[in-house]
């Protein structure tokens, strides 16, 4: 029997409708969002990933704390099973993922366990490929049998990307960058693109955040419409519109907001099932900071992290997109 390890629940269930051999285990963790601290136990970890995800309004501490136990226990027993498979695409959601669970089970002793991976960044016949979410149940079962077996060679260098990702200094992402990242063929622009999640050199503003204001500033006022521009801007889409809503609520809020929202958050309206009725603009600071003349942390100040790294007004990292290099900045 095997265990099937994917990244969530759409393409476990294409995973049941598809009648795989075996159990189905979403891994559902959004680790690109929120503090991944060094150094942790994934019992410790999956503590400090639950306190995160209740306060983004996913859901309720206790249930989604339960959720982990319920994922840990199970992938703790993989010895139950014949094989492990693990199911992935190339975006930087399932990449994060596939380097945690790597991490994990480099420190294991497999036994008679074998541990595979399918990892695909598009299928046949399917344009605008995402992720396995795209696939019918039909197509997604023919990739069954086509795993391969995780090298020693992978697992040690999934451990090392995830160390790098977890650790407070981010400039060991940008060294494991420099090395050889063949044996994962997806990880090198999926860190890349993690990288350019930290402010920006010039404004404070992260990708993400600049290319909201640019769509808004544009005539792109409605949430659903920006999250869509969002998506088709991205080579590899990674961001669920729940985290999105969050980033543009992001920007309504502080001192000197650079958008302004007349109505409730979006995602409020978001559960409300009212996104159709938003209408964003930008604020007078909010254009400041698409020519330039202004930076969001210098105005609102920051606490936040990117993976192993927290980012506090006194002092961060910072992403300089023409270097395509990190640098450390002082502000407040």
């Amino acid at each position: 029997m095997s265990l099937h390890i994917t990244n969530g629940d759409s393409a476990g269930d294409l995973m049941r409708l598809a009648g795989l051999p075996g159990e189905v285990l979403p891994w559902r963790d959004v680790l690109h969002e929120g503090p991944v601290p060094a150094e942790m136990s994934l019992e410790d970890l999956s503590g400090v990933r639950a306190r995160f995800g209740a306060s983004q309004g996913w859901g309720k501490h206790a249930e989604i704390l339960s959720a982990f136990r319920i994922r840990d226990a199970r992938l703790a027993a993989f010895h139950d099973f014949e094989e492990v498979i693990l199911w992935f695409e190339h975006d930087l959601y399932d990449q994060l993922q596939i380097i945690q669970l790597l991490d994990w089970f480099s420190g294991q002793e497999l036994g008679a366990t074998r541990l595979s991976m399918i990892c695909i960044g598009d299928f046949p016949g399917v344009r605008d490929f995402h992720g396995l979410g795209n696939l019918t149940p039909q197509q997604l079962a023919t990739l069954y049998g086509s795993q391969k077996d995780l090298s020693a060679e992978q697992l040690r260098l999934g451990r090392r990307a995830w160390r790098a990702f977890t650790a407070p200094d981010p400039a060991q992402v940008q060294r494991v960058l420099g090395e050889d990242l063949a044996p994962l063929p997806f990880l090198a622009p999926a860190l890349m693109r993690y990288l350019e999640e930290f402010p920006g050199l010039e404004t404070g503003l992260n990708r993400t955040q600049r290319l909201i204001l640019e769509l808004v500033a544009g005539g792109v006022r409605v949430p659903p419409a920006i999250f869509a521009c969002h998506q088709d801007r991205e080579a590899a889409p990674f961001m669920g519109d729940s985290t999105f809503w969050n980033r543009i609520d992001g920007l309504c809020e502080g001192p000197h907001p650079f958008l302004s929202n007349p109505g409730t958050g979006v995602f409020e309206a978001a559960l409300q099932k009212r996104l159709s009725d938003v209408r964003l603009a930008l604020t007078s600071a909010g254009r400041a900071a698409l020519s330039g003349e202004a930076d969001w942390i210098v105005l609102n100040g920051i606490d936040e992290w990117c993976g192993g790294a927290h980012l506090v007004t006194g002092g961060h990292w910072r992403w300089d997109q023409a270097e395509q290099i990190l640098v450390t900045a002082r502000s407040g």
